[in-house]
């Protein structure tokens, strides 16, 4: 069976800490991605992940200064992840167990190698 390494995005939507939830909106909308991997000022840690539902849910209908508000105040935190060489069913379970729809994937040296969602998954069972 294929390995999540295999299916996988390589691409992963990062974001600075210190940047807000409208900059957050505003990445979203550039890159056309509906989650962002929120990381440390080096970007060797992942801190947590911001989705567009976060946004919706923990900013617009809390009210929330999107302007002036960082995005560390409704990411999500810890980052789910999967190692890249899993199999698709225990990422399936993972997924499933967590109720969540993606994962960051990273290698044995626990390193970011992608970012795996319900999506891919469709896409290689077809």
């Amino acid at each position: 069976m294929t390995d999540v390494k295999d299916i996988m995005k390589k691409d992963i939507m990062t974001i600075d800490m210190t940047k807000t939830i409208e900059d957050a909106l505003n990445e979203m909308i550039d890159k056309k991605t509906d989650y962002l991997i929120v990381v440390s000022k080096d970007k060797k840690q992942n801190l947590g992940v911001v989705t567009e539902r976060d946004i919706i849910y923990r900013a617009v209908k809390q009210g929330l200064d999107m302007e002036n508000i960082p995005i560390t105040a409704i990411m999500t935190s810890p980052v789910k992840t999967i190692n890249e060489n899993a199999g698709i069913k225990e990422l399936v379970e993972s997924l499933e167990s967590k109720k969540i729809r993606r994962r960051v994937v990273i290698d044995d040296k626990r390193n970011f190698a992608g970012v795996v969602d319900i999506k891919d998954i469709i896409k290689a069972i077809k």
